[in-house]
């Protein structure tokens, strides 16, 4: 019988908030892509329900690298003795163009990535995962608001590309209240522009700040 430690982790993670680390570094199976991605594409339903304007449509490719990206990390969290020549055969940049649709499934998963590597500071500070780590989030900032991104150095064509996916970053930077995105002109003008007469409701210090 199959373990399948990769599956079982992910469901757990999106149900639970909680990723399940395995005393050994397991394989993923070729038969869990099918079943995390049916898994995957219906956690993506749900939560585009909530979602503004017209949602993208689902895109698997980018929800099964993204879950993979966010397994492996975190099972490095315990597994500590693997050099950086040895990570990065696991953390392959993903292959394809990074647009809109790709930007939303990916982030079922890749939004726990700011966590993950918060907790690696805490185990070292010096851990060459975390750099690895940085540089998919700073690629796939949506899922990286949360964490102390440098915001100059981030593209935001592909947010700006799609209402919804636009509407959904502004929204989170408001919700994360992460100042260092007001010096961006664009980014400025679409959170001022979202938030209209409620500066005082949803981000009370922005006056000060703008």
């Amino acid at each position: 019988m199959q373990a399948y430690n990769f599956l079982k982790s992910i469901s757990h993670l999106r149900q639970h908030e909680e990723m399940i680390i395995y005393g050994n570094v397991t394989t993923i199976e070729e038969e869990e892509k099918e079943i995390l991605l049916s898994f995957l594409k219906k956690e993506f339903q749900r939560e585009l329900l909530n979602y503004p304007f017209e949602a993208p449509d689902f895109h698997p490719e980018a929800a099964f690298w993204a879950a993979k990206i966010t397994y492996w990390a975190s099972q490095f969290l315990l597994h500590r003795s693997l050099k950086e020549e040895e990570l990065v055969p696991f953390l392959k940049a993903f292959d394809e163009k990074i647009t809109a649709t790709a930007i939303l499934s990916a982030d079922l998963t890749l939004r726990f990535l700011p966590e993950i590597i918060q907790q690696l500071k805490m185990l070292d500070i010096e851990d060459v995962l975390i750099a690895l780590l940085e540089e998919i989030l700073e690629e796939w900032h949506f899922s990286g608001i949360p964490y102390d991104l440098p915001v100059e150095k981030l593209n935001f064509e592909s947010m700006m590309e799609n209402n919804c996916v636009w509407q959904l970053y502004c929204d989170r930077v408001i919700t994360f209240k992460k100042k260092a995105f007001l010096k961006i002109p664009k980014v400025k003008e679409a959170i001022l522009a979202n938030l209209g007469d409620y500066q005082e409701v949803f981000w009370k210090e922005i006056k000060l700040i703008t």
